[in-house]
C-alpha cells in the first residue's frame, strides 16, 4: 500500500498506466532508483482442507482486475512487501558474516477477513517470491527481486506475516545419498552387513593416501569412490608401494586403459585373476577396475590399503580438478537440491584454477560442509544466495568497483567492531587422507613415504619473520591462524597463502581492514554481496576517501528508498 509508505500517494497517474508497458521493461526501469516499484508477493502453499497445492498473489498497489497475459488476480493487501537481508558468508578472520545468507519477511493486511483462508494453509518450505515492476507492465514483465522459501506463518487480527527462510537449509542434506546395500560380502561392491546403510566414498580431483573400503572377502576388494574414476596413480599396503599387474604376454587388450586395469588385462572383473591367468596373480601387485573405483591386491594385505587417485569422471565434464567444477559436481551428487547462479562456476575456475582433491570415506558429511572445504578453506572465498534464490560463490578479493558512492548519497555511517588480523597463516595442503603412525607402516616402505603419511598436511607459513614482526608491532595480541586446504601443489598453496595474508592485512606495509554499515540512497535492489564499491566520505577525518570496499551484506526494505550496505575494506 503505497499510501502508507514514504512515497506518499503513488506518483503514477491513470493516464500513464498503459504507456510504460513497452518502453520501460524492468531492467531499464529499476536503473533509475528514484522510480518507486510496484511489488507483487507470489506465494505457494498446501491447503489441507482441499488436499491440494494452491498459489496466491497480492500487491502493494491497486492493480488491474486482470493483466492481459494472466487471469490471476492480485488484491492490494501487501503492507510490507519485503524486509530482507542478503549476506555473504566467509570464514576469513574479520570478514565472517553473521546471520542467514538470505532472510526477511512479508506482511499482509489481515484485518478484514478476506484472506482468512491463509491461516489454515501450510507455507513452510514452499516457494515465496516478490516481483517488482511498474504501471503498464504485463505480468510477465514483473521480475523477481527476492525469491526463497516461506517459513511458518504468524498472524494477528491485523497482520499476517510470512518469514522468508534461508535457502541454506536445502544444503544440509548428505553429500552422498548412495549407501552400501550390505548384502554382498563374498563378491561384488555392496559390502557385508557391517557396511549396510553406510555412505559410499567420494573421491574428487587429485586424492592422496585415501583409505579404501573393504567390500568383500574374495580377493579382497577395496572401493574408493561411488562410480567410475579416471585412474589409480599409486596403491599402497602399509605405505609400501604395490605395482600394477603387467600387461598380458600377448599385449594389452585395451592399450588406452590405465596400467593394471581389468580392461587393459582383458579380464571380465576383479575376480578373473588367479594362478592360471595371464598375467598370473602375484604378491606385491594389484589390479584395478576404474569403472567401479576398486582395486584388488595380489595377496592378502599386511596392513591398511591406501591409494593416490585421479577421482570421479562420471559427470558431464569427465574428470574434474578445479574448485568450481568440484563444487558443481558435489551439488549434482547430492541430488541438485539448489540451483547455481549462471556464470558462477566459470568465474571461480578463472579466479582460482589450481587443482584440488577431496575425499570422504563411509561416514556422513553434509553438502554444505563439503562445499565449505572448497570455497571457504581452500580458495579463501565466500558463498551466498542471490535475491532470486540461486547459489553463488567466488574468491574473496577486491575487484573492479561497480559503484562510486559519494558522501551526498550517504544517509548514515557507522563502524563495526573489526577483528585484528592474525599474526601469521599456517597454511596446510596436500592432505594425506589416512595418517599412519610409524608402527602402522611397513619397515621396507620408502622413507619419503613414511614421512608423508605420518603428517596429515604439508604446511607453508606466511608472511615471513619480518612480516610477522611488523604485524606484532601493530597488534601485540595477534595469534597464528591455521588453515587446512585441498590444494595438492606446493606453489598453488604458497601463492594462496601469500594472497590471503595480503588480503587480511598481515605483514609489512599491510592495510588494516575495517567494517562499516553505510545506509545510502539510490541503490535499491541494485547491489549484491561480493561486489566491490568505492566510498568517499571526507567531511570527517576517517580515511575514507576514494576507498574500495567489498560488500558483505545488503539490507533492503520496501518501506524506504534506502539500502544499508555492510562493507569491508
Amino acid at each position: 500500500m503505497f499510501g502508507s509508505s514514504p512515497y506518499g500517494s503513488h506518483p503514477f497517474g491513470a493516464t500513464l498506466w498503459h504507456q510504460l508497458a513497452e518502453d520501460a521493461p524492468f531492467g531499464a526501469y529499476i536503473a533509475d532508483p528514484e522510480n518507486p516499484l510496484i511489488l507483487i508477493v507470489d506465494i505457494q502453499a498446501y491447503d489441507p482442507v482441499g488436499a491440494s497445492l494452491v498459489q496466491r498473489g497480492y500487491a502493494d498497489y491497486p492493480l488491474p482486475v486482470f493483466f492481459p497475459d494472466t487471469t490471476r488476480r492480485f488484491p492490494n493487501l501487501v503492507v510490507l512487501a519485503v524486509e530482507s537481508d542478503n549476506n555473504l558468508f566467509s570464514k576469513l578472520r574479520g570478514v565472517t558474516s553473521s546471520g542467514a545468507s538470505l532472510s526477511g519477511s512479508i506482511e499482509l493486511d489481515f484485518s478484514d477477513g478476506t484472506i482468512d483462508e491463509l491461516a489454515g494453509y501450510l507455507f513452510e518450505g514452499f516457494v515465496l517470491q516478490v516481483l517488482g515492476g511498474a504501471p503498464g507492465f504485463q505480468f510477465y514483465q514483473f521480475q523477481p527481486v527476492v525469491l526463497g522459501t516461506a517459513g511458518q506463518v504468524n498472524w494477528t487480527d491485523e497482520r499476517l506475516s510470512l518469514p522468508l527462510n534461508d535457502p541454506m537449509s536445502k544444503m544440509e542434506v548428505d553429500l552422498q545419498p548412495t549407501v552400501f546395500a550390505g548384502d554382498d560380502a563374498t563378491e561384488g561392491f555392496e559390502g557385508g552387513a557391517d557396511l549396510a546403510d553406510k555412505q559410499k566414498p567420494i573421491a574428487l580431483g587429485y586424492v592422496t593416501n585415501a583409505e579404501g573400503v573393504k567390500v568383500n572377502s574374495a580377493g579382497p576388494v577395496y572401493v574408493f569412490h561411488s562410480g567410475s574414476i579416471k585412474q589409480f596413480d599409486a596403491v599402497y599396503d602399509k605405505a609400501s608401494t604395490l605395482t600394477a599387474a603387467p600387461d598380458p604376454s600377448g599385449g594389452p587388450a585395451d592399450a588406452g586403459a590405465p596400467a593394471g586395469d581389468i580392461s587393459r588385462l582383458g579380464f571380465t572383473d576383479l575376480f578373473d585373476w588367479d594362478g592360471g591367468s595371464d598375467p598370473p596373480i602375484a604378491a606385491g601387485q594389484y589390479i584395478s577396475d576404474v569403472a567401479n573405483a576398486a582395486i584388488r591386491p595380489g595377496s592378502s594385505p599386511s596392513g591398511t590399503i591406501t591409494a593416490d587417485i585421479q577421482g570421479d569422471n562420471a559427470g558431464a565434464g569427465g574428470f574434474i580438478e578445479k574448485p568450481g567444477d568440484i563444487i558443481e559436481r558435489m551439488i549434482e551428487i547430492a541430488g541438485d537440491p539448489i540451483e547455481i547462479e549462471p556464470g558462477t562456476v566459470a568465474a571461480l575456475n578463472s579466479a582460482q584454477p589450481a587443482p584440488i582433491g577431496f575425499y570422504q570415506g563411509p561416514s556422513p558429511i553434509s553438502l554444505i560442509a563439503a562445499i565449505d572445504q572448497v570455497i571457504l578453506d581452500t580458495v579463501g572465498g565466500w558463498r551466498s544466495f542471490t535475491r532470486e534464490g540461486k547459489f553463488v560463490f567466488d574468491v574473496l578479493e577486491f575487484g573492479t568497483s561497480v559503484d562510486d558512492i559519494q558522501e551526498y548519497d550517504v544517509i548514515s555511517i557507522s563502524r563495526e567492531r573489526t577483528d585484528i588480523p592474525p599474526l601469521r597463516l599456517n597454511f596446510g595442503y596436500l592432505r594425506s587422507y589416512k595418517v599412519q603412525d610409524p608402527d602402522a607402516v611397513a619397515a621396507g616402505a620408502a622413507e619419503a613415504r613414511k614421512k608423508f603419511v605420518a603428517e596429515e598436511y604439508r604446511r607453508v607459513i606466511r608472511p615471513d619473520a619480518s612480516g610477522q614482526a611488523a604485524t606484532a608491532t601493530k597488534f601485540p595480541t595477534a595469534t597464528e591462524l591455521q588453515i587446512d586446504s585441498l590444494f595438492v601443489i606446493d606453489t598453488d598453496a604458497s601463492d594462496e597463502a601469500t594472497r590471503r595474508a595480503t588480503l587480511l592485512g598481515i605483514g609489512s606495509g599491510s592495510t588494516f581492514r575495517e567494517r562499516y554499515n553505510v545506509t545510502v540512497r539510490k541503490r535499491r535492489f541494485l547491489r549484491r554481496p561480493g561486489e566491490t564499491v568505492t566510498l568517499t566520505y571526507t567531511s570527517r577525518d576517517w580515511n575514507i576517501d576514494d576507498r574500495d570496499f567489498i560488500i558483505l551484506g545488503v539490507h533492503e526494505s520496501s518501506d524506504t528508498l534506502y539500502t544499508t550496505l555492510r562493507l569491508w575494506g
